[in-house]
């Protein structure tokens, strides 16, 4: 804590100092009693005052700093590691666990004019896309997901819950959140993605479910809506696909 608020530097010069006075005054006091008081510039003295200056400058700082640099380097590998912890390896997004801690903490620091909705998208066709075009563009496609939610999210929180689904959380005005859903939208239900050997961009669906969160209910309970939301999206889009295709088969006979 020391070190994060006045930084290794200061700590070193602050333990320095008291290192110095610590053994000038432990210097004194065995001293000091030896000799009379027209003896008190003695040389002996002088040189004992001198040494107990001199060694804490010299071995304080060196020790000092052999052991914050070391404490330094703790504090940095458990940040890295706790950041691991709760980030998707592939996408750079919230994993699980992270996505479900974050989202409660900021919610729950909203003021009462804020609203909060909590969102799922799920890829269509996943599975097809990865047998037909292999796992590195699964791969290209899951990032895909989450640059474009990131991109319209700004500072809101976007988590990969597993596989082909993710979450995310919208928190502002209610007017800012209608806007960034609309840019949800029109952002992941259908765009195109690259992919390289092929003529043409690959065309990527997903199904989107959105519901506002009410703070008295759980986020595990906010998100099962979201999924209702989303399967009823899909399911819908199944349905109409399958009418589109039923009048093709009758236009064609």
């Amino acid at each position: 804590m020391l070190v994060r608020r006045i930084g290794a530097t200061g700590v070193i010069a602050l333990i320095t100092i008291a290192s110095i006075i610590l053994s000038v005054l432990a210097t004194l006091a065995l001293v000091i009693p030896q000799f009379s008081l027209e003896y008190s510039n003695d040389l002996i003295l002088t040189v004992s005052l001198i040494i107990a200056v001199t060694i804490p400058l010299l071995v304080a700082p060196i020790t000092v700093g052999l052991c914050i640099n070391l404490l330094v380097r703790l504090d940095e590998a458990y940040v890295n590691l706790l950041k691991l912890s709760i980030t998707d390896s592939l996408t750079g997004a919230a994993n699980r666990r992270g996505f479900f801690a974050e989202a409660t903490t900021r919610v729950q620091g909203l003021s009462n004019n804020d609203s909060a909705f909590v969102g799922m998208v799920d890829l269509d066709s996943f599975k097809i896309l990865n047998d037909s075009f292999g796992h590195q563009f699964g791969d290209k496609v899951l990032c895909a997901v989450v640059q474009r939610l990131q991109l319209v999210l700004g500072d809101d929180i976007v988590g990969r819950l597993g596989g082909d689904e993710f979450a995310f959380l919208i928190t502002g005005s209610l007017s800012r959140n209608r806007q960034v859903i609309q840019e949800i939208r029109t952002q992941c239900n259908i765009f195109p993605l690259d992919i390289e050997g092929n003529g043409k961009p690959i065309l990527v669906s997903s199904s989107i479910g959105i519901v506002p969160w009410d703070r008295q209910e759980s986020l595990d309970q906010a998100l099962a809506r979201a999924d209702d939301a989303l399967y009823t999206e899909k399911d819908f889009s199944r349905a109409s696909d399958s009418r589109n295709s039923s009048k093709l088969r009758d236009r064609d006979h």
